[in-house]
């Protein structure tokens, strides 16, 4: 009986081999994992402050909202300021979104004509990223909402809410004090005149708590161009003198005006300036009273 045929170099071939290959995987996957564990540590360790402020400015949306404003009365309870809402479109320069596009995609939902877009954008070309453009103030509602429903399409694009300062009657009435002005500067150039029209102003400006300054200003500024044109009333009639005395008046109302609006940053209600400005040419009587008194201060006037 023959012995079977065994070979064990065959056998211990293959073993080899495979130990060889397992030995190289498992080299293979442990760099990997070594590598991948320093990644993490990296990322965990090394870089956590950076991801954590990039976590929390992708989790919340911060942005400077300024404080209300609260109303301003005066000792009656009338309201002198108060706020209107103001739905504002704001296009973000990201740097990844094309302005251009934006605004003719936004030029359906807005008026925006051609001229408008071609200023908005040399607006964007100044603007650094990551800042907002004021595109449009003061939408419609229906505008806002159809802004804000594609908002997720256009996350580059916010359609928001703020507040606008209203001015009601914001401009004290100056009252008597605009006719002694309109007079003396009529009647004879006077170095106490513009003292008197000054403490006027200031009492204006303290008896109805506007701003110290404001028609004290605006008085002397009137003061000033009716003594300039003093030559030209010589003679005139009482209806011509009166169109002068709206004429001053008319200067002192936009003097007021724009001081305000610097001062405040916003426009005061035209209507209440309007209704202010016919009050006060109405007083032209008294004037033209202290006008025929003292006429006799100057014989051109006899």
């Amino acid at each position: 009986m023959s012995e079977p045929s065994i070979f064990f170099s065959e056998v211990n071939e293959r073993q080899g081999t495979f130990h060889r290959r397992s030995f190289l995987l498992g080299g293979f996957a442990g760099a990997g994992m070594l590598a991948l564990g320093g990644r993490l540590a990296h990322l965990q360790i090394l870089e956590a402050q950076r991801y954590e402020k990039l976590s929390a400015s992708n989790q919340f949306n911060f942005r400077l909202v300024p404080p209300p404003r609260g109303l301003i009365v005066d000792r009656h309870g009338e309201v002198l300021a108060t706020n209107r809402p103001n739905f504002r479109l704001l296009v973000v320069k990201d740097g990844v979104h094309e302005p251009g596009a934006t605004l003719k995609t936004l030029a359906h939902f807005v008026p925006l004509d051609d001229d408008r877009q071609a200023r908005l954008m040399r607006e964007f070309e100044r603007t650094p990223n990551q800042r907002p453009v004021s595109v449009m103030e003061d939408m419609t509602w229906e505008q806002f909402s159809a802004i804000n429903v594609r908002a997720p399409e256009m996350p580059h694009v916010t359609a928001d809410m703020g507040e606008v300062r209203v001015f009601g009657w914001g401009l004290p009435e100056p009252v008597f004090c605009m006719a002694p002005a309109f007079a003396w500067a009529v009647i004879r150039p006077s170095m106490l005149a513009p003292f008197g029209v000054l403490f006027m102003g200031l009492f204006l400006d303290l008896f109805w708590g506007g701003p110290l300054g404001l028609w004290a200003l605006s008085l002397l500024v009137a003061y000033g161009a009716v003594l300039g044109a003093r030559s030209m009333m010589v003679g005139q009639s009482r209806p011509m003198m009166w169109i002068w005395f709206a004429v001053a008046c008319a200067v002192a109302e936009l003097v007021a005006f724009l001081v305000t609006q610097l001062t405040a940053r916003a426009t005061p209600n035209l209507l209440a300036v309007l209704w202010q400005f016919l009050a006060t040419i109405l007083l032209y009587p008294f004037a033209h009273r202290l006008i025929d008194r003292f006429d006799d201060a100057d014989v051109r006037f006899r």
